[in-house]
Order: structure tokens, then C-alpha cells, then sequence
């Protein structure tokens, strides 16, 4: 095999390439002069040719020492030749070309330039190497689907070619450039397919905002912000009835609601209306202090639903802000203690103090404190303007060894229930919104004082949209490489708010957009 030969070749090479690069060859995966486990090389075959992929940095530089610049060194791949993307073969075939040692690589081709910036050597390429091997996988009997001409898009692998794929049963048999036929042709020239989308914060668990999040490619549906209690019901609620895979945190807001206004969530607090129930007590989850009592009672509460196989304990301390600090103290104990995690809608949204960035301290603090991950939801929602703080925050718990992920999705503009305590009196001054930055999504309409007061009276319940997010801050977000994409969508309801049956047609349901546009 010419390509495995000059694979070998080049690891002997005086340079080397430093620990581990991998090499899929005719169905088999082989670790070639290199200590990494299979595992942690990604390794794939397109359209029968060859690829060779690594993911790090200082893999490069521990082959050509630090003056070897490397600026992002992948190129966009051109079929049918294939990129042999690891960022230490590809500076080791310039150093090559530029030394006129031609004896290896044949048939060779860089694209793009060497650079000179500041006098260092800037590489900018993509070595494509000529090796035409069968194609895997190989397609078994007739393929029940061909998908042509799609933009196919692997972000693990960094795949991102127009290609087709080959669906045999319930599996893709083939991803290729060549020419495939199959019972049924698919034509998807000018779209994208890549793997589904997990999406770990969907408040809209009902089938129809469900089905309408499937269109926005989620097809992982889980909500580890609100979560449920108790989490048996969430999941004989979802199994067999729903079409994606779906998850659910222990919710901490809903032992509260137990315990404090009778009111059992059944399950999913978002499904059951939960919330509704409780206008009649007053809402007392969100506004009283625990007793010691009660604290053991929540504590016993969130054991079992991890128990039960809770997914993370959901702390959504920012609709009742005033909760005791040693209450949300003991769930990273909790978590601790079952080896889970914490995920949390931190208190204060607000620009003054208490801020939005002080909540989140509190949670990064017992993080660190207890050893436990944490997720923490939408971050620029909380920090506001204080977001670019929020972020360094992260990075600097990070670095001392937390393990903190973020999330905020890509809008300007958040959504909640009317009763929640960011619109208890003085939030104008803390979110620096006015009436005319809300919206009720069952009318469209923009509040007023007027009503504003009536449907904070009389619809606790209902939903509403509000910008409160700066263009600035969801960016600095959403570009983090610690921060995720989560849609935080809410459940899509009809113009009385209820939820809408499965059947109902798109455009049919009223909310927030990243219900249905987070990913897509």
C-alpha cells in the first residue's frame, strides 16, 4: 500500500511527528509510530481515499518546536483527493517540499501559500495525498435512501464537502463523492446534513414544539435547566410518544413546590403547568426561605431523582432568588455525593447589584468548593453587560481546574412566564428594559403598564418575550469555545395558551423563535 508506505516513512523521518497519529486502511485502523490509544486519533475514510486527521496544537509543536507558527493549517478539503488533516504531517510535508526532498509523498499537492508575517513562517495549507483505497463502509444490499449533493458537515472531524449518503436500514452505509442510487432519491442540493443537534436546554417538551425543534435538526431534546420531579413520570410521560431522544435534571424548583404549596409538578413542572397550580397557593416556591426541615426534605427529594436516573440537578435559583445560599450549598453536596452535576439559571438579572454576575459567582464558587461540573444557562442573560466578565470568569475557574461549560443561545431576546421575579418592581432599573421591550406571545401585542399589571395579575402563567440581551455580549457568548448552543426554547402555545396537538400545523404555534431557530 503505497500510502501506508509513505505513512511510515514520514514517522521515521528525523523530525518525527511526536505521540501518535492514526490511519484507517481498508476497513482497519492502525496507530503508526505513535503512543495515543485509537480513541483519541480521529481516523475516517471518504469516498475511498484516505484520511489521516489530529487534533492538537502542540502535537506540531512538540515535532518542530515553537517557531513552528502554525495558522490555521486546514484548508478546505477537495474531493476526490482527501486531506491528510493532522497539523504536524502537514507542516512536516512543507518542510519537506521547501527542502526539495521529493522521495516521499508522491503525488503531493499543497494548496494555499507559505506566509512570512513578522518573519516567522505562517503555514496555511492542505496536503492532499493521491491513495486510492476501497471505499468504506461498504454499502450492504439495496440502500433504501440516497441523500445527493448535500453539504455534508462533520464538526468532529471537520468534514465539510458536498457529498452523498447511502442510508441502508437505519444506518448511513456510505458517505461518498461518487454517483449512489436508492429506492428513494433524495435530492438536498443546497442544504446541509449533519449529525443531529443536542440540545440541553428545551423547556418545550409537549410533541408539538417537540416536532417543531426536530425541523431546527435537534434531535436530542432535553431540559436540564427546569428538569422534573418526579423524574419517573417525565420519562413514562416520554417513552414511546416521543420522537427524538430526549433527558431531564433533578428539578430543585419543583421539590420546593412540593413542599411548599402542595403542588406535585408530576413530572416535567413546563408539561404539567405545574406553575399555573400554584398561583392558587401564591406561588410560594419562589418566594420563601426553607426551613431546616424543608432542607432535608429537598435534599432526600433530589437523591431519588438522581436515583431515578435525573440527568444533573437542575438549580434554577433565579426564579426564587431569595432562596437560602446553604439550600443551593447542599446540591453540590448532593451532586458530589452521586458523582453528578449541577446545571443552573443563576440569580439576578440585573446590571446593578445584586448582579446577574454575582449569581454566577455563587455557583462557580461551590463548584470549585465541592469538586462538582456545572452548566451554567445562557449566560449573557444573567451578566448583561458584564458578560465579557462572565467569560473570563470561566476561563480563569477553568483554569484552576473547575469544570465549567456555559450556554446562551443566538438572540437578543429572552422568554419567560409572567410571574417570575425579574419583573418584580425595580426591574426596569436592573434589566434597563422598559414596557415597550415586552411582548405577550399569545397576542403579539407590546405591553403597556396597563397591561403589563393585568396579565401579572391575572396570567402568571402566560409567556412573554423581552430584549434585554446586547448584540455584543450574546456574540462575545456564543463564540466562547466554553460556551454551547442551547435553545432554551419554550413550549410553542395557541392564542389562549395552550399547547397545541401534535398535528397542528407549522406556524401554527406562538413564542419565543429559537423554539423552532436556534440550530438551523
Amino acid at each position: 500500500d503505497p500510502c501506508l508506505e509513505a505513512l511510515h516513512a514520514v514517522g521515521q523521518a528525523p523530525h518525527g511527528l511526536g505521540p501518535g497519529f492514526g490511519v484507517l486502511s481498508a476497513g482497519q485502523q492502525r496507530i503508526v509510530d505513535g503512543d495515543l490509544p485509537a480513541g483519541e486519533i480521529l481516523d475516517g475514510v471518504v469516498g475511498g481515499r484516505l484520511v489521516v486527521l489530529g487534533r492538537s496544537r502542540d502535537r506540531a509543536r512538540h515535532a518542530f518546536g515553537q517557531d513552528a507558527a502554525l495558522a490555521d493549517p486546514i484548508a478546505q478539503v477537495g474531493l476526490p483527493r482527501v486531506g491528510l488533516l493532522c497539523h504536524a504531517m502537514a507542516a512536516l510535508a512543507v518542510d519537506l517540499q521547501r527542502r526539495g526532498d521529493s522521495r516521499l509523498f508522491q503525488g503531493l499537492v499543497i494548496l494555499d501559500a507559505v506566509l512570512r508575517r513578522d518573519q516567522r513562517v505562517v503555514l496555511r495549507v492542505d496536503v492532499l495525498i493521491d491513495c486510492d483505497l476501497d471505499t468504506y463502509p461498504k454499502p450492504t444490499g439495496t440502500m433504501q435512501a440516497a441523500i445527493t449533493g448535500a453539504r455534508v458537515v462533520d464538526p468532529e472531524t471537520r468534514l465539510d464537502q458536498v457529498l452523498n449518503i447511502g442510508i441502508t436500514g437505519t444506518e448511513i452505509s456510505v458517505i461518498t463523492a461518487k454517483a449512489i442510487n436508492g429506492k428513494e432519491q433524495i435530492d438536498a442540493a443546497g442544504l446541509v446534513a449533519a449529525p443531529g443537534f443536542i440540545d440541553l436546554h428545551a423547556h418545550g417538551q409537549d410533541p408539538y414544539s417537540e416536532k417543531v425543534s426536530i425541523f431546527d435538526g435537534r434531535t436530542t431534546q432535553m431540559d436540564l435547566e427546569g428538569g422534573a420531579l418526579p423524574v419517573p413520570e417525565y420519562y413514562n410521560a416520554k417513552a414511546g410518544a416521543s420522537l427524538s431522544n430526549y433527558g431531564v435534571s433533578v428539578s430543585h424548583a419543583s421539590a420546593r413546590l412540593l413542599l411548599m404549596d402542595g403542588v406535585d409538578a408530576q413530572g416535567s413542572p413546563m408539561m404539567t403547568h405545574a406553575l399555573e397550580r400554584a398561583a392558587s397557593t401564591g406561588n410560594q416556591w419562589s418566594i420563601n426561605l426553607a426551613t431546616d426541615e424543608e432542607l432535608d426534605k429537598i435534599d432526600d427529594l433530589v437523591r431519588q431523582g438522581v436515583d431515578d436516573g435525573g440527568i444533573g440537578i437542575g438549580v434554577m435559583v433565579g426564579y426564587y432568588p431569595d432562596a437560602r445560599s446553604e439550600g443551593v450549598a447542599r446540591m453540590a453536596r448532593v451532586a458530589a455525593e452521586k458523582g453528578s452535576f449541577l446545571t443552573t439559571h443563576p440569580r439576578f438579572l440585573s446590571n446593578l447589584a445584586p448582579s446577574g454576575l454575582l449569581g454566577q459567582e455563587e455557583f462557580i464558587a461551590i463548584a470549585l468548593a465541592y469538586d462538582v461540573p456545572l452548566l451554567l444557562h445562557h449566560v449573557p442573560t444573567n451578566a448583561l453587560s458584564e458578560t465579557q466578565t462572565a467569560l473570563d470568569m470561566i476561563d480563569a475557574a477553568n483554569a484552576n481546574g473547575a469544570k465549567i461549560l456555559g450556554e446562551a443561545f443566538p438572540y437578543v431576546k429572552g422568554s419567560t412566564f409572567m410571574g417570575t421575579e425579574i419583573l418584580s418592581p425595580g426591574w426596569q432599573e436592573r434589566t434597563g428594559m422598559d414596557y415597550s421591550d415586552l411582548i405577550w406571545v399569545e397576542t403579539g401585542e407590546t405591553l403597556t403598564e396597563e397591561t403589563f399589571n393585568k396579565y401579572r395579575a391575572e396570567r402568571p402563567d402566560g409567556f412573554f418575550v423581552m430584549a434585554h440581551i446586547k448584540e455584543k455580549d450574546m456574540l462575545a457568548a456564543v463564540l466562547h469555545p466554553d460556551i454551547i448552543i442551547a435553545s432554551d426554547g419554550m413550549p410553542l402555545v395557541d392564542a389562549d395558551g395552550q399547547s397545541l396537538p401534535f398535528e397542528a400545523p407549522f406556524g401554527a404555534g406562538l413564542g419565543h423563535p429559537r423554539s423552532a431557530g436556534t440550530f438551523g
